[in-house]
């Protein structure tokens, strides 16, 4: 019963994919290249690699970005995708270094970034126009 909270997170995570593209589209969310297309290959790399610093370095212009110019980049996106990490974390069977460390390096990155877009909201600090 467990393993179905990995298909309720990846069908969060794809709604929040097509918000995350629909917002592209439409000109309220411009992604960082560099990040992205860094991070469409991370799932090719050996899970060592994904904690080399190269991959490491993949958040670092977007989440740059969010900080900035969090109007560029599309919230949803990021906590949909927050959600899918925890729930395959939850649904893990069994909790080694191997199988923990990607789910939560992703709970990490996504938590920053979340909060990065929405930071101004939460605090209520106004934003500049």
């Amino acid at each position: 019963m467990i393993q179905y909270l990995v298909l309720l997170g990846a069908a969060v995570n794809l709604y929040g994919t097509v918000m995350y593209m629909r917002d592209i589209l439409r000109g309220q969310t411009k992604p960082n290249l560099v990040s992205w297309v860094l991070w469409a290959a991370a799932p090719l790399i050996a899970s060592a690699a994904a904690f080399s610093a190269g991959v490491q370095w993949a958040v670092l212009p977007t989440l740059r970005k969010a900080w900035k110019f969090p109007e560029t980049e599309s919230g949803i996106a990021y906590t949909t995708a927050l959600f899918n990490m925890l729930t395959t974390l939850a649904a893990l069977r069994i909790f080694s270094f191997s199988e923990v460390a990607f789910p939560i390096y992703n709970i990490a990155i996504n938590i920053v970034i979340s909060f990065a877009v929405y930071r101004k909201k939460l605090l209520g600090v106004a934003t500049q126009v």
